[in-house]
């Protein structure tokens, strides 16, 4: 038992209304950290051990990613705690190049699109990948759509993103298509007692880990190397090489900070860099 983090992750769930999956690495990180120095208070701990910690992080394999998020996930809880100074100002956040997204062109998404077979297990999964792809939500926002969030006749989906904010999103018609087929064909018949726009045979909502597990089943044939967000990242690079702007894109994939939705200009600028070498050299 340790309250001060289950207050702290009481606060993160009520207070700054953060997602599952942030949560659960807020409360990872810092229940890591606790193990690594039990029985400590953490206004004791001096800036010499919190560098011991973080190399230590770092020997056993942590990348500079997670220990960026490491480091957040310990400043906020020292804010939380209200303790200053906060040691773990004192050490630099580890630089890391960011990797390119994982893209597929509209083609070979549809080609994969088409491989689902028409039981009522290949409609739901072929619908949840329709409607990924045609939207571009995260994974968690599509598990937690209710019916009451779709609007079919507009090709509209009301979402609930990070930090709790809703926006709308569209659909295109091969989506819409392949989502009343899955409503009227197969949900109707599992006689599911929840809202959720996707449920299980059993009834229950679709969860996070199936959907990860259906996209790569769905790739595994072809060799792909896919996840539910390979569907985002496509989406969001098919309207900017077809001139949307990236305001809206913006808008569209919830992203709070447009420095988040610029990588997609540099996946666009290496599309036409592979297509002017195919052409010129």
């Amino acid at each position: 038992m340790n309250p001060a983090l289950d207050a702290f992750v009481h606060h993160l769930r009520h207070h700054r209304m953060c997602a599952p999956h942030t949560i659960d690495n807020y409360q990872r990180d810092i229940h890591r950290f606790c193990q690594f120095y039990p029985n400590r208070p953490p206004d004791t701990i001096t800036l010499a051990e919190a560098k011991h910690y973080i190399h230590a992080c770092h020997a056993t394999g942590l990348g500079s990613r997670s220990l960026r998020r490491h480091l957040a996930s310990l400043r906020a809880f020292w804010l939380f705690l209200a303790i200053t100074p906060c040691v773990w100002d004192g050490i630099p956040s580890p630089k890391f190049q960011s990797a390119l997204p994982t893209v597929l062109a509209p083609h070979t998404m549809h080609a994969l699109l088409d491989q689902f077979p028409d039981s009522p297990l290949g409609i739901r999964n072929r619908a949840v990948c329709e409607l990924l792809y045609a939207s571009g939500i995260r994974v968690s926002e599509l598990v937690q759509a209710k019916l009451t969030d779709l609007n079919l006749d507009e090709r509209g989906l009301r979402v609930l993103g990070k930090g709790s904010k809703q926006r709308l999103v569209f659909f295109d018609d091969r989506a819409h298509r392949h989502l009343i087929h899955y409503l009227q064909e197969v949900r109707m018949h599992w006689k599911a007692p929840t809202p959720h726009v996707f449920v299980t045979k059993q009834g229950s909502p679709l969860q996070v880990r199936s959907v990860q597990r259906m996209v790569q089943a769905m790739a595994t044939p072809s060799g792909h190397r896919l996840t539910p967000h390979t569907f985002r990242h496509s989406f969001a690079t098919r309207l900017l090489n077809n001139g949307a702007d990236l305001r809206m894109i913006q808008h569209l994939l919830g992203h709070e900070n447009l420095t988040t939705t610029e990588i997609y200009t540099h996946v666009s600028t290496t599309e036409l860099k592979k297509l002017y070498h195919a052409a010129f050299v």
